[in-house]
């Protein structure tokens, strides 16, 4: 047999009894139902379980069409009742208020058959047999004295292990702490003693450096004086004249040691000459 119950304006369903739930059809203004399936403890207090969220398909404007099967699962489909939340109303403007057209909930009378024993059946009576099986001697039991010894055992072996544990962990905490004071130390004496070996090399170049320049300079000075005296050009210009006049005499043209003997003006000026490009 099949009941079903057809309702308006209202938001939970119960029954008088635990019933097996079907489906459900609702016509309403929300365009989501939420739907529980509500059980009754035994103090009666009624306690809703979510089900399932369910989109209904618009049949107008502000009217939604929602059918919901539920599952076959046992704990799933009977209940004491069903209760519905409705989300989204619509129209927007008008989301407090509930326009439901129909709600529908097929169910199914829970059919429960205890097991009633026939009075007219005879009652036969079991014989108890003694159990005849060799049962297992029981462990004697521990006096308090052998129980304090067999802890107090537990307890020394116990320690021992921790002291154990104890020395091998200090003991590589202590080698560690040494290897990272080595380390540091070398650390701190490498940081040490090489910027004050590159700090020597540079003031060793940097002296070579500022004594070529000083000795440049002064070669540079004497070479500017000479110049501005005019003795470099006079002499340059004599002994032009000297090659030239040799020249036209068809004698042979004084080497360059020769000239340089011949002017010792000349000469110094060479040699400065000399000097800077060496330098």
């Amino acid at each position: 047999m099949k009941l079903s119950y057809l309702m308006r304006d209202c938001r939970q369903v119960m029954f008088p009894s635990a019933l097996k739930l079907l489906d459900v059809t609702i016509d309403s203004s929300a365009r989501h139902v939420e739907v529980y399936i509500v059980s009754c403890s035994p103090t009666g207090e009624r306690q809703p379980r979510y089900v399932d969220t369910v989109r209904g398909i618009k049949l107008d404007d502000n009217l939604f069409h929602v059918a919901y099967a539920f599952s076959n699962m046992e704990e799933m489909q009977v209940g004491s009742g069903v209760s519905f939340k409705f989300v989204s109303l619509q129209p927007p403007q008008l989301k407090d208020v509930l326009t439901l057209g129909e709600l529908k909930v097929r169910v199914h009378p829970s059919v429960v058959t205890p097991s009633v024993q026939s009075p007219s059946a005879p009652q036969t009576a079991t014989p108890s047999v003694p159990d005849l099986s060799p049962s297992r001697p029981s462990a004697p039991p521990i006096d308090m004295d052998t129980m304090k010894m067999i802890l107090s055992m537990q307890q020394a072996m116990q320690k021992q292990m921790e002291d154990k544990i104890y020395k091998a962990v200090d003991a590589r905490f202590t080698q560690l702490a040494a290897r990272l004071q080595s380390t540091e130390s070398k650390i701190q004496s490498l940081a040490v003693s090489i910027p004050k070996a590159e700090v020597k090399q540079d003031k060793e170049t940097f002296a070579g450096i500022l004594k070529r320049l000083a000795a440049l300079e002064k070669d540079v000075r004497g070479l500017k004086a000479f110049n501005d005296s005019g003795e470099l050009s006079a002499a340059l210009q004599e002994l032009h004249v000297v090659s030239t006049e040799k020249g036209h005499d068809h004698d042979e043209v004084p080497t360059e040691g020769e000239a340089f003997r011949d002017d010792p003006a000349l000469a110094t000026a060479t040699s400065s000459t000399a000097i800077v490009s060496l330098s």
